[in-house]
């Protein structure tokens, strides 16, 4: 088990997560690093039964950008339906598959916890700066994946520069600004621009 799968377990535990499955170092679609906490009965049954090339959780992780309720994935699917069966999750113990792209890796987490009823939007985006974080911590600055300009577009939003205006500084499109600060977004796992430059400011990406 790698390092950072074993921060971000320790982060899920932390969070009062304590059944989950961690994917990373990806090979195509199989994770080469995994850790899960599920049941050592079910992941008998799961693995031995090679569950996790029809499981929909597996797909939405590999596929998705952003977290997804198990509920909202294919009910009827035979792996989840043993899953519910099992007890692994249902209506008191909800499910939620977070995807997690930075540093230029992605890491998949498949969890289920009673404090999913509650949890919101807010908590979420935190756990998933939170796993950001702890892919980050490898690098310094100047490794993380951002270009010269995305560093320079991010710096003028928290100057507090409109897109338009941003164009005219760096001589740009506005289209090549909007595409920019979206992918500096992605590469900060940031929900939105605000908390991308607060990210970067953060990481001491930019100052």
């Amino acid at each position: 088990m790698s390092e950072l799968v074993e921060n971000i377990a320790g982060l899920l535990r932390r969070s009062g997560i304590d059944e989950f499955a961690i994917g990373a170092n990806f090979n195509e679609l199989v994770p080469q690093d995994v850790i899960t906490t599920y049941d050592d009965e079910w992941q008998k049954i799961y693995f031995e039964g090679e569950m996790m090339f029809r499981d929909p959780v597996c797909w939405a992780g590999a596929f998705s950008n952003n977290p997804i309720w198990w509920k909202d994935i294919q009910s009827r699917n035979s792996v989840m339906r043993e899953a519910r069966q099992f007890g692994i999750y249902g209506a008191k113990k909800p499910g939620l598959v977070i995807p997690v792209y930075s540093g230029g890796e992605k890491v998949v987490i498949s969890a289920v916890s009673q404090s999913f009823d509650d949890i919101t939007v807010e908590e979420i985006n935190d756990l998933v700066i939170g796993v950001s974080d702890s892919m980050f911590q490898r690098f310094s600055p100047s490794q993380i994946p951002l270009s010269a300009q995305q560093k320079a577009m991010l710096w003028l939003k928290s100057e507090g520069f409109s897109y338009v205006e941003i164009s005219r500084i760096l001589r740009v499109k506005v289209w090549t600004v909007n595409d920019g600060l979206d992918r500096a977004r992605n590469a900060l796992a940031a929900r939105d621009t605000v908390q991308a430059v607060s990210v970067a400011i953060r990481r001491q990406i930019i100052s």
